[in-house]
C-alpha cells in the first residue's frame, strides 16, 4: 500500500511561490511528486510520507484577509448566517 501525504497552503488562497523538494526525495523509498501546484509525499509507510512532508521547503504568496489558521474560527462564528427557525417545525 502507497500513503500520500499533501502538501497544504497556510491559508485558503495562497499560491504557491518557490519549492524545494530535495531533501524529501532523499529520503529512502519515498517518492515526490508535483502536478503543477499540488505537490505529495508518498512512501509505503504512514510515518515516512510524513517525515518526507516536513522535509519539504515551500514558499507561498498569501493574500491579503488577516485570516490565518489561528482566528479563521472565530471569523467563521462572527459572519456566519445567523440560524432561522421556521414556523411549525421543532428545534
Amino acid at each position: 500500500m502507497l500513503h500520500a501525504r499533501v502538501l497544504r497552503p497556510p491559508a485558503h488562497g495562497a499560491a504557491l511561490k518557490d519549492v524545494d523538494t530535495s531533501a524529501a526525495e532523499k529520503v529512502p523509498g519515498a517518492r515526490v511528486v508535483r502536478e503543477g501546484d499540488l505537490i505529495a509525499a508518498l512512501h509505503e509507510r504512514p510515518d515516512m510520507a510524513e517525515q518526507a512532508l516536513g522535509l519539504i521547503k515551500a514558499q507561498f504568496d498569501r493574500p491579503h484577509t488577516g485570516l490565518d489558521d489561528k482566528n479563521i474560527f472565530d471569523h467563521l462564528l462572527e459572519t456566519a448566517p445567523k440560524r432561522r427557525f421556521w414556523p411549525g417545525r421543532q428545534h
